[in-house]
């Protein structure tokens, strides 16, 4: 089996299992990333980055990552993980490039 056949079976099976009856269904959700600078991970918090948030909604599901480039100062912006306000407005948005959902 070639490589890009591959992935895009390794995709679709991710895709039946995470996006199916028992998946995570996060398209139209909308997520807060909040610069922590360049130190990440469990109990990282603000202090090292800019605090800058930026606002993204997912248009299609299993598209969101944890970790983002902030835009502002180019640290790590982390994910709220959708604990945030569904009624503000998005600045960005996430979405799959070949348009599959």
């Amino acid at each position: 089996m070639s490589r890009t056949r591959e992935i895009a079976a390794a995709a679709e099976a991710a895709g039946k299992h995470f996006n199916g009856r028992d998946g995570f269904a996060n398209a139209g959700l909308k997520n807060l990333y909040v610069c922590i600078g360049e130190s990440m991970g469990v109990g990282a918090d603000s202090s090292s980055g800019c605090g800058q948030a930026m606002w993204t909604i997912d248009r299609e599901p299993g598209v969101t990552p944890f970790l983002a480039k902030c835009r502002h100062c180019g640290g790590y912006a982390q994910s709220k993980a959708y604990r945030v306000p569904q009624d503000t407005a998005a600045d960005f948005e996430w979405y799959r490039p070949d348009g599959r959902a």
